[in-house]
Parts: structure tokens; C-alpha cells; sequence
């Protein structure tokens, strides 16, 4: 009778409503209603970030993992991902740098990324958009591949989608 109750145990029992934190619990507590993320990694950081959170995914409340991508001028750093499928691995720069990297070369990367629309395209064709509520593209920004090639698959995605995801911007 005096005892207060949290928002947690009453968001069970009240009929629902349009609050904030009683939509994210039921997103917390209902699979089928969690959302569907697209994951794209660029560079080094990026690539290692999308990795860790696709392998963790079913066991966390982010929600189900439509599609993992990276993207990389390292041929080391893209062999080393594990839950990112290899068909979705895309190294890029070859004949720039041979697989090797760009060792925080800013500039060489925006070269790169330059002659790579072709398979950065491929990168974004990758992830269903229509099947997800959200696209993440995550990068270093230390100056080398993620800072320069994550602007260019932010406007080849902006093409891409139809309609407004949440939260962008």
C-alpha cells in the first residue's frame, strides 16, 4: 500500500502507454520487437567494433544482426574478423597499397576510397536495408581508412535509403 514501485514493475501492470521508458522496456523485453541493425566497420577499429558486437549480439539487447560488413585496406586486419562473414569482408586499395594499410595516411585513404566506389557499393549492397530499423557505420577516427572512408559510405547509404531510419543525423 506504501510501498513505491519502480517504473519496471509498473510498466507490466498499466495498460500501455507512449512513454520513453516503457517503450524500451518493452523493446528489453520482447525479442520479436528488438531492433534489426546493419553493421558497417571501416578501418582497422571499425571492423574490429563490428566484429565483437556480431559475435555478442544474441546474447545481448541489441537485437538481432541483419547484416556485418568491413571494409579495410588491410588484408590482416580483415582476416582477422571471425563473425563477419568472409563475403562481406571488402578490402579495398590493392593496387595502392597492396593489402598493407594506409598507416594513418589520411590522404591516401581519400584516394582510395576515390577509386573504390565499386566495391564500396558492393560494402552498402551488402546490408538489406529494407530489412532493418537501423544502420550503424562505425569507425576510428585516427586519421587512416575509417575516417576517410566512412563519410563516402555515409553518402552511398544516403542514396540508398529510401526512407528516413531512427535517429539519423
Amino acid at each position: 500500500s506504501g510501498t513505491p514501485t519502480s517504473w519496471r514493475t509498473s510498466a507490466r501492470t498499466r495498460p500501455e502507454t507512449d512513454t520513453v521508458g516503457e517503450r524500451l522496456y518493452r523493446w528489453q523485453a520482447s525479442p520479436s520487437d528488438r531492433m534489426k541493425v546493419g553493421l558497417i566497420g571501416v578501418g582497422r577499429a571499425g571492423g574490429a567494433v563490428v566484429d565483437t558486437v556480431a559475435a555478442t549480439a544474441a546474447e545481448s539487447r541489441v537485437g538481432p544482426v541483419v547484416a556485418s560488413v568491413a571494409v579495410d585496406t588491410d588484408r590482416d586486419d580483415l582476416g582477422s574478423l571471425s563473425a563477419v562473414p568472409a563475403e562481406h569482408r571488402h578490402l579495398i586499395g590493392q593496387v595502392d597499397v597492396g593489402g598493407h594499410g594506409t598507416d594513418g595516411n589520411q590522404d591516401l585513404a581519400v584516394e582510395i576510397a576515390a577509386d573504390a566506389q565499386a566495391e564500396l557499393r558492393s560494402a552498402v549492397d551488402a546490408v538489406p536495408v529494407s530489412q532493418t530499423d537501423a544502420i550503424l557505420i562505425v569507425a576510428g577516427l585516427a586519421g587512416g581508412t575509417g575516417g576517410a572512408i566512412a563519410p563516402c559510405i555515409a553518402e552511398l547509404l544516403r542514396d540508398v535509403v529510401s526512407q528516413p531510419l531512427y535517429g539519423v543525423g
